[in-house]
């Protein structure tokens, strides 16, 4: 703390370094505690190789691969919300818990229409791209 009574905060690269050490904490423990993570990390595996090879140029790379990559951001969003849900209905003594799961479940439903919605153009961009119709 300095005299303002303020604490401490990194700045340049000790902040960066701070940042990619947390970041990669968060990425693991995805890997170790999300099963759906793993799966759509075993997808991205395949997809992104594949979205490499099916593009003509990078346009068309970069409209095959993004949605893989919104994917997973949106997995690990929704691990993020379900932690937060879970621990605040863990704390609750009281209290109409199916609502807050309720909600917890319009959230997911709203995730997975998301990852179809992605999944369905990666597909007819693929099977477009295949038949000389897209690009």
């Amino acid at each position: 703390m300095n005299d303002l009574g303020e604490r401490f905060k990194p700045t340049g690269f000790t902040r960066l370094f701070r940042a990619l050490g947390a970041s990669m904490k968060g990425f693991t423990g995805a890997y170790r505690e999300e099963a759906a993570f793993r799966q759509e990390l075993a997808l991205a595996v395949v997809v992104i190789p594949l979205g490499l090879w099916l593009g003509r140029n990078g346009i068309e790379r970069v409209l095959l691969i993004a949605p893989m990559f919104i994917v997973l951001m949106v997995e690990l969003l929704n691990s993020a919300i379900e932690a937060t849900v879970d621990r605040i209905v863990g704390r609750l003594a009281t209290g109409n818990v199916y609502a807050v799961h309720y909600s917890c479940q319009q959230v997911n439903m709203v995730n997975e229409s998301g990852r179809t919605a992605a999944w369905r153009r990666r597909r007819t961009c693929a099977a477009g791209m295949k038949r000389g119709i897209v690009g």
